[in-house]
């Protein structure tokens, strides 16, 4: 249980989590900053992430919401990596209310020598970032597909815009931590060329952005997203448009669950009930809530099942 003083520093830490989207240069560029310590903090706690499954998370769902800034109503993406490295790959959903969710095929990832550094490289290897869009009244979904390229996941994004939808991109992603391994500050920055920019303002921004400092250690010093986008980019005349807050959330609900056992078939349900080990338990890959089905209910859902 919570003690008064860690529930009043995790709230302080709910209200900073924000996401500022923002324009530059008359409209020819376009960004968005997001503060998320408090949202791979939670992603660390919920799946008892080490220090490299942490990273490599915090990065992909922090650069999922990023992504989708973009979306209107009740649209949201899906982030997905496959690959032949040691992380195998991940799946992050985002929407445009800054609900992020996510998780690693692999926890822990299998690595037979310590990490030297923060690079997440070596873990990817060959493979494929998949994004799929699900937006709202739309019949369906469509996705865009690149492959792998550099294995961080922030130049994998900007490689994803630059090929799939001819964007030219810039990301930046980071998690610092403490020297016990505590997440001490998280965040990221997506800058993109609108068709009017032209090339002398482009290099300016490049330039610009090259010049950020790590975002997570701003963050743990108790800088806010104004003060990367008034201070780096001042130049430019940057217009905040909005800001919104961020977190986790997962969707996963019992019912759900419910559902997703009685559409396994008869053949698998039979073999459930031949095992008889119960309570069924079942767990949510996006957040690690488990849920317990006993006999019971299993045996109804076999006799509903076709």
């Amino acid at each position: 249980m919570q003690t008064n003083e860690e529930l009043k520093k995790r709230l302080i830490e709910n209200k900073k989590d924000r996401i500022y989207s923002f324009i530059m240069d008359e409209g020819n560029f376009r960004g968005t900053v997001i503060h998320s310590t408090r949202l791979v903090k939670d992603l660390k706690e919920r799946h008892s992430l080490g220090i490299i499954e942490t990273l490599i998370l915090g990065h992909a769902c922090t650069g999922s919401e990023l992504m989708a800034t973009t979306l209107k109503g009740n649209s949201r993406l899906k982030f997905h990596i496959e690959c032949s490295g040691p992380v195998k790959g991940l799946v992050c959903e985002a929407n445009s209310f800054g609900d992020v969710r996510g998780y690693l095929f692999q926890n822990p990832i299998p690595i037979t020598d310590p990490p030297k550094d923060f690079k997440t490289s070596p873990y990817f290897k060959a493979g494929f970032l998949t994004v799929t869009y699900i937006k709202e009244n739309s019949k369906s979904p469509y996705s865009g597909k690149v492959m792998l390229e550099y294995g961080e996941i922030a130049q994998e994004i900007a490689n994803y815009y630059l090929n799939s939808e001819q964007i030219p991109s810039a990301c930046n992603l980071s998690v610092t931590f403490s020297p016990e391994g505590e997440v001490t500050g998280a965040g990221g920055i997506l800058i993109q060329k609108m068709p009017g920019a032209d090339d002398v303002t482009l290099e300016k921004v490049e330039k610009a952005f090259l010049s950020l400092p790590s975002i997570g250690d701003e963050f743990s010093k108790g800088y806010a997203p104004e003060d990367l986008i008034y201070g780096f980019f001042k130049e430019f005349n940057p217009k905040i448009l909005d800001d919104r807050r961020v977190a986790f959330s997962c969707s996963c609900e019992r019912e759900r669950m419910l559902a997703y056992i009685k559409g396994l078939g008869k053949d698998t349900l039979k073999e459930i009930i031949d095992d008889d080990v119960f309570p069924l338990e079942v767990t949510c890959h996006y957040c690690s809530s488990k849920y317990h089905f006993d006999k019971n209910i299993i045996l109804q859902a076999y006799n509903e099942a076709r």
